[in-house]
């Protein structure tokens, strides 16, 4: 498995993880491999339950236990950390860590960060970071299909229609394979394949009937587990009137893990809640004038 350097974790990323200090930067070259950080649990076998070679969130809850335990407790906390082979402690909701750990930190080289965000939000954001890092994958918001032998991600606001689009481009012959949350996976450094995410695969939300099954909606001829992801479609809602409602551009390449992806940009009236055509068409003439496939 890939093995990702503390230091390559944290580069850039000091907004999306709401760092507030950075402790045993020593210990920044400290690799690693698994992509789900851990949560204490909030009886009394912690530390005992460490996980190994996890990163450790700990909560200012933990952390207060911690402020008014005995200099021994402390230790054995300390000390699991070390045969745990915990790679770095990430505390929640904390401007600076406590002295007992900025001290075990230097003297260890084991690197304490400390986040304005909860445990919720932190754990969030390493697992995602995590995931594109060691996995490449990532997960996005969206629909995608298979239009024309093109995969296809449609993204937008809530609301402007993402998902009644792709049902009624299903109903014309194309594919379904996510609603909602899309997990993008990168192969042999260049092609990414898109499928759904988790417990959201093989549903869709529909209006006025909540969540559904898209094989009992579609059939299992109309769904795809996966698909090359080929094209990244935009809706935007607009309120022009000269005419140009419906109209499609085609923006700079959209990045993903590295990777670019040619962008359309459909702009959608307050009066076409679902413009189906307007994809169809757009895809079918970015085919006909040599789009990749």
């Amino acid at each position: 498995m890939y093995a990702l350097k503390i230091k390559d974790l944290l580069e850039g990323r000091e907004d999306e993880l709401g760092l507030a200090h950075i402790a045993g930067k020593a210990g920044l070259v400290r690799e690693i491999t698994h992509v789900h950080p851990q949560r204490p649990g909030e009886n009394d076998t912690f530390p005992d339950e460490i996980l190994p070679e996890n990163i450790l969130i700990i909560t200012p809850e933990d952390i207060s236990k911690h402020l008014v335990a005995s200099p021994a407790t402390q230790e054995k906390f300390c000390q699991a950390i070390i045969s745990s082979r915990i790679p770095c402690v990430a505390l929640s909701k904390t401007i600076r860590p406590p002295e007992f750990l900025l001290s075990f930190s230097e003297s260890r080289s084991v690197p304490v960060i400390s986040s304005i965000y909860d445990e919720f939000l932190l754990e969030s954001r390493l697992t995602g970071i995590l995931r594109e890092r060691i996995e490449n994958i990532v997960t996005i918001h969206g629909v995608l299909l298979n239009v024309y032998g093109l995969g296809l991600i449609i993204t937008g606001d809530s609301g402007v229609g993402k998902t009644e689009c792709a049902v009624r481009l299903v109903a014309k012959g194309h594919m379904w394979i996510a609603d909602d949350f899309i997990e993008i996976e990168k192969r042999d450094g260049t092609v990414l394949w898109g499928r759904a995410y988790g417990a959201s695969r093989g549903l869709l939300e529909k209006d006025g009937r909540g969540i559904v099954s898209a094989r009992e909606m579609f059939g299992e001829e109309r769904i795809l587990e996966e698909t090359k992801v080929s094209l990244m479609v935009q809706l935007e809602r607009t309120h022009d009137v000269t005419g140009e409602t419906g109209r499609f551009s085609m923006d700079e390449p959209h990045e993903i893990m590295g990777v670019k992806i040619p962008y359309l940009r459909i702009h959608v009236s307050s009066n076409d809640d679902f413009p189906d055509r307007q994809i169809d068409e757009s895809v079918r003439f970015f085919v006909e004038r040599g789009g990749a496939v």
